[in-house]
C-alpha cells in the first residue's frame, strides 16, 4: 500500500465522513439511554472531531489566501492539516467502534407480542 493511498483514506474518514459518523453515534449513544460515563466518551470523541475539522478548514483557509497572495504555504501548516485531519479519522474511527458497541450492547426491551384469540 503506497503512502498516498494511506494519506488519501485519511482524508477521507476524517474530513468527509467523520462529521457523519459523530453525528449517527452521538445519536445512537442518546437513543439507547446509556450511562453518564459513555454519554461523556461519546461528547469528547465528537468534540475533537468538531474542533479538528474546525482546525483543519481554519489553516486550510490561511493556506488559500497564502497561495492567492503568491506566497508559499509553511510547512508547519501543512503538517498541523495533517494532524488535524488524523485526529478527525481516528476520533471517527473510535465513535463508529464506540457506537456499534452500544448498539450490540443495547437493552432495550421489547414488548411481548400480544397473544391475539387466546383463550387465557
Amino acid at each position: 500500500m503506497d503512502l498516498m493511498d494511506v494519506s488519501d483514506t485519511a482524508f477521507v474518514v476524517g474530513v468527509l465522513v467523520a462529521p457523519l459518523v459523530a453525528v449517527l453515534m452521538f445519536a445512537a449513544v442518546v437513543a439507547t439511554r446509556r450511562s453518564a460515563r459513555v454519554v461523556a466518551l461519546t461528547s469528547v470523541l465528537s468534540a475533537a472531531v468538531v474542533g479538528s475539522l474546525f482546525v483543519y478548514w481554519w489553516l486550510w483557509g490561511a493556506a488559500f489566501d497564502a497561495v492567492d497572495a503568491g506566497r508559499e504555504v509553511s510547512s508547519t501548516v501543512d503538517r498541523t492539516m495533517g494532524i488535524a485531519v488524523g485526529v478527525s479519522a481516528v476520533s471517527a474511527v473510535l465513535l463508529a467502534t464506540l457506537g456499534v458497541a452500544v448498539v450490540a450492547t443495547s437493552r432495550r426491551r421489547r414488548r411481548p407480542t400480544p397473544s391475539w384469540g387466546s383463550a387465557a
